[in-house]
C-alpha cells in the first residue's frame, strides 16, 4: 500500500527511477490520504485486525466450513467466531442462533435470516 500520495515513488524511494515504479493512480489510495477517513481501506482493515486481536477464539488455527449454498462460504474459527462471504449476487442465509455482529460490510440480519449482498461479509460471535 503506497504510504504518501504527494511524494515521489509513492514514499517508497527518494529515488526518481526504481526497478518498480509507482502509477499515479496508486498514488491517490495512500495510507497518509486514509488514516483519518472511517469508511477508508486502511480504516477497515484497523478494525479487523483490532477485532482479531480482542477475541482469543479469533486467534486459533481451527478452521470449520459450515455447509451453506454456493456462492456462499461461511465458516467457524475455533468455538464461537464465525465469518460468511458472498460473491457477485445477492444471497440469503437461515440463522439458527442470535449473532452478536462485530464487522460487515453489505450484510444484515433480520428475523433468522443473514442477508447478504454483492461482496458482503460478516464476521460475528454466535450467542449461547
Amino acid at each position: 500500500m503506497p504510504r504518501e500520495g504527494d511524494a515521489p515513488n509513492a514514499g517508497h524511494s527518494a529515488d526518481m527511477k526504481t526497478w518498480v515504479p509507482v502509477k499515479s493512480v496508486h498514488q491517490a489510495p495512500a495510507v497518509y490520504g486514509q488514516k483519518d477517513a472511517p469508511n477508508s481501506v486502511l480504516s477497515h482493515y484497523r478494525r479487523m485486525l483490532d477485532w482479531h486481536r480482542s477475541v482469543p477464539a479469533a486467534t486459533g488455527d481451527q478452521i470449520t466450513f459450515l455447509d451453506t449454498a454456493e456462492p456462499v462460504l461461511a465458516f467457524r474459527t475455533c468455538e464461537t467466531p464465525h465469518g460468511f462471504y458472498l460473491g457477485r449476487k445477492s444471497a440469503s442465509v437461515t440463522v439458527s442462533k442470535a449473532m452478536d455482529t462485530q464487522i460487515l460490510q453489505n450484510a444484515r440480519q433480520t428475523d433468522g435470516m443473514l442477508r447478504l449482498g454483492p461482496n458482503g461479509f460478516l464476521i460475528t460471535c454466535l450467542q449461547a
